[in-house]
């Protein structure tokens, strides 16, 4: 009998998982999970507070300006 989880070839023992965090940069595009998102305004400018955690995504081009 095939034993599965000896079987899991997209697992590889020898590597350990890394965590990369997240930087925003001014220009980057960024999918995220809107219900934990939030507005303020300070000084008559708007700004998106996002937690990291609802972050998904970031779309980052070096030529765009936005």
């Amino acid at each position: 009998m095939i034993d599965p989880a000896k079987n899991e070839f997209w697992k590889d023992k020898r590597e350990s998982i890394k965590y990369i965090p997240l930087q925003a940069e001014k220009g980057d595009l960024a999918i995220y999970i809107q219900n934990p998102v939030f507005e303020i305004e300070f000084i008559k400018e708007k700004f998106i507070v996002i937690p990291q955690s609802a972050i998904l995504l970031f779309i980052r081009d070096k030529g765009m300006d936005i």
